[in-house]
């Protein structure tokens, strides 16, 4: 890698989402003075999930420190799609909301898609509507892009600033609202860019991987895409954004939160960021960005 790279082995996205969100602060400060009001987020909360709870007290928490409104719309597992449905009409309505984000997973009884469908993208300020997805894939500039690619472009430009030609992004794991994204984000930076999904055979999976001066990985499931130190070249850039629950056995009943990259490949790499306190973060920090860029549009 670059030796006028700056190296720092495990980078905290705390820092980088603290500088985001003061600068946030700011803005929702002038937009008070001017509108009379503060931008309000409501947040879309559905089941019991363990990595969603982790997410959505990360908004909370992000939404406190910059100073905007936060709300919940909190649901059982069991709701029905009708019922979510009529929430996303009424919040696409309620012009007191600035925006909006769905917290993922949901239950399987749910149509993931045709919730997705229902929302409006003036208020869709985590960009997975799928008229934001659409847009996406064609190449098109939305406008909202999903708060993740955002936040893992920030950590990116912590460490290579400007363009990344010249380098190879492995992106491991392309859904439409996280890896998809991310891998147009870095092709408007000129980085060369390598994919894997759940399709591509193992060997190729690793050579992809070991070709790279960064791998990001979004996929959520260790046991079916954990990524060894063998997988990865000297001193690369890991980026771990995927993340699932798994039992703690330390604790009864308990559950530790784990991301996609073994810890050894994080004893190879030149920079690892971790699945907590990573991209998270500044995943957050994008997305109240996003909420006060729709609270502008909105006036």
């Amino acid at each position: 890698m670059n030796n006028n790279v700056k190296i720092s082995h495990k980078i905290d996205g705390k820092v980088i989402a603290r500088a985001l969100n003061q600068e946030s602060s700011k803005r929702v400060k002038d937009f008070f003075k001017e509108h009379g009001y503060i931008p309000k987020l409501n947040v879309l909360w559905i089941g019991m999930d363990f990595v969603s709870r982790s997410y959505f007290n990360v908004i909370q928490k992000t939404s406190s420190e910059v100073g905007i409104r936060f709300y919940k719309s909190r649901f059982f597992p069991d709701v029905s799609q009708k019922t979510l449905e009529d929430e996303i009409k009424f919040l696409n309505e309620d012009k007191q909301i600035s925006g909006y984000i769905m917290l993922l997973p949901l239950s399987q009884n749910l149509d993931v898609l045709a919730l997705r469908a229902k929302m409006i993208e003036s208020k869709d300020v985590d960009g997975m509507s799928l008229s934001t997805t659409q847009k996406i894939k064609d190449g098109l500039e939305p406008l909202f892009w999903p708060a993740t690619a955002l936040g893992c472009m920030e950590v990116i430009k912590n460490q290579f600033p400007g363009s990344l030609k010249g380098k190879t992004v492995t992106v491991v794991g392309l859904s439409d609202i996280v890896g998809m994204p991310i891998t147009k984000l870095l092709l408007k930076l000129d980085a060369s860019v390598l994919t894997v999904d759940s399709r591509t055979p193992l060997d190729q999976k690793v050579e992809s991987c070991q070709q790279a001066d960064i791998v990001i990985s979004c996929v959520g499931r260790p046991d079916q895409h954990k990524i060894l130190e063998e997988h990865v070249k000297s001193g690369a850039m890991l980026i771990d954004i995927g993340m699932s629950a798994q039992s703690d056995t330390t604790k009864k009943g308990s559950f530790r939160l784990v991301g996609d990259i073994d810890p050894t490949a994080e004893e190879k790499s030149s920079c690892f960021v971790p699945t907590l306190n990573g991209v998270g973060p500044v995943t957050a920090a994008m997305l109240v960005r996003n909420l006060i860029d729709a609270a502008i549009q909105q006036k």
